[in-house]
């Protein structure tokens, strides 16, 4: 169905995008008791940085309920702490965490594909090694804040299979657990090698990232059933998404999403539109156009709030057409512009610009 989307006509893409908000939104709020259930069950706070790929969609790969993970994204999942926005959203979060009396569990991930490299990150140039090493210094920057001890945040890094959409995990002393050899693991032995990987990890935290494990072996169990083409595992995105909120969208493969954290914005929105320009001439999208979507989230109801939060959604729009005229001109004239507002108790469009 997500194929024939990408190449029906930007009019009718547009509005499923409308449809589809919608229809998350009434689940979501409709969910509002399961997931207050898992949080109680789970009360580990969960952040995730990730690349701006299509692909890398986490609640999709473990199934876990929408709200539950905390997504960041940016181009390679390149991210530094000492960046002001982001910064302050950290540590927001991490005072949230703490005033809930839930500990922190930070998943940074990087992204390659086992059948041709090519197939890899973009964002690193589909080099494997140094994403990888990007994540051990990020890793290493979340411990030089928040403390090696782990005692209440503790960071991981997990590498993303694209092909069969299967974790890697890895330990503390280099040691490593790809979740592909683990199908058929007994729940404790799988417990087991958790502990030995994380021998620091706070229990809690260790049955908390249980359900994103198992999530995930069954998840790859289901991909193998399916017989999936190796060319759905490749970009097929029609979308570019600019700013926050952007989990209602909760369909890998469709857009290409950029948190509004870089200071150097520029380079990631550059590289998005070069994605969606190839996908144009390898005839994965329809010609006639893109949906270039901004959206900014707002907790508050009130009039200077909600205002304010318009503002932010309406410039990062018009800096991605800027962007877009400058360096793709021909790519400029079929671009569909969207921007929105979400709300984020009920992650519906509260504003359509």
């Amino acid at each position: 169905m997500l194929k024939k989307l990408a190449v029906a006509p930007v009019e009718e893409r547009y509005q499923w995008l409308r449809e589809r908000n919608e229809e998350f939104a009434a689940k979501f709020s409709a969910d509002w008791s399961a997931r207050h259930l898992y949080r109680r069950r789970h009360p580990t706070e969960i952040m995730a940085f990730k690349c701006m790929d299509g692909r890398i969609h986490l609640p999709h790969m473990t199934g876990l309920p929408a709200g539950i993970i905390q997504p960041m994204r940016n181009l390679g999942g390149i991210f530094d702490l000492g960046w002001p926005l982001l910064n302050e959203l950290v540590w927001e979060w991490y005072k949230y965490s703490l005033s809930h009396k839930s500990k922190c569990l930070v998943v940074i991930t990087y992204h390659y594909s086992a059948g041709d490299h090519h197939r890899g990150c973009a964002g690193f140039n589909h080099d494997t090694e140094a994403a990888f090493a990007f994540t051990k210094r990020f890793k290493e920057q979340f411990e030089r804040v928040f403390g090696k001890e782990h005692a209440t945040l503790y960071p991981i890094i997990i590498g993303i299979e694209t092909d069969e959409e299967s974790f890697v995990l890895h330990g503390e002393n280099d040691d490593k657990l790809a979740l592909v050899d683990s199908l058929e693991l007994p729940g404790e032995e799988l417990e087991h090698k958790l502990t030995n990987l994380f021998p620091d990890m706070d229990r809690e935290i260790v049955r908390d990232l249980l359900p994103l494990v198992y999530g995930n072996i069954n998840h790859i169990k289901q991909i193998r059933l399916s017989g999936r083409s190796i060319v759905e595992t490749e970009h097929n995105e029609w979308m570019i998404g600019i700013g926050r909120g952007f989990d209602w969208l909760h369909e890998p493969n469709v857009a290409l999403i950029i948190g509004p954290f870089d200071i150097d914005l520029y380079v990631a929105i550059k590289k998005a539109l070069s994605i969606i320009q190839h996908n144009l001439e390898e005839d994965k999208i329809g010609k006639d156009g893109f949906v270039l979507m901004s959206s900014a989230f707002h907790r508050q109801n009130i009039g200077p709030d909600v205002n304010r939060i318009v503002e932010k959604a309406v410039f990062l729009n018009k800096f991605a057409q800027s962007i877009a005229r400058e360096e793709f001109p021909d790519l400029a004239k079929i671009m569909k512009p969207m921007t929105v507002t979400i709300d984020a108790n009920t992650r519906k469009f509260s504003h359509i610009i």
